[in-house]
């Protein structure tokens, strides 16, 4: 398990934990506003191959004033992208539910499952893959 960082298409620095396992798929965990990757610490003894993101703006990623769904949704992509990640899990709780089925709508050929936990936007409980 090793603490990396990318830059996202729009040049801000993104913090996140990479545990690489070879032949598994990644679980990309997505925590909620005013949290950081460290609520998904229990998880990390899994024998899985995971990546655990602080969002921009949380732990210790960097500060921008674009800070959207969408956007942050791209710096998933971009990450994966980084470490040539294919067939994801997606495990978000409420702003990173709300991010992950943004990602999905986006890259569902790279979205193999998703768990979506206290959703928190209507706009996206009506999205229409649901």
């Amino acid at each position: 398990m090793h603490q990396k960082t990318a830059y996202s298409s729009d040049n801000v620095l993104l913090s996140y934990i990479h545990n690489k396992i070879d032949n598994k798929p990644t679980i990309i965990f997505i925590h909620g506003a005013g949290s950081n990757h460290t609520v998904y610490k229990p998880f990390f003894n899994l024998n899985h191959n995971f990546i655990a993101i602080d969002i921009r703006n949380h732990g210790k990623s960097s500060r921008s004033k674009n800070i959207t769904i969408q956007r942050i949704s791209e710096d998933i992509w971009d990450i994966c992208k980084k470490e040539k990640i294919k067939d994801t899990i997606l495990i978000g709780n409420s702003l990173g539910a709300s991010i992950a089925l943004d990602f999905y709508k986006n890259h569902r050929w790279n979205v193999k499952k998703m768990i979506l936990l206290t959703l928190f936007s209507k706009r996206y409980i009506k999205h229409p893959v649901l």
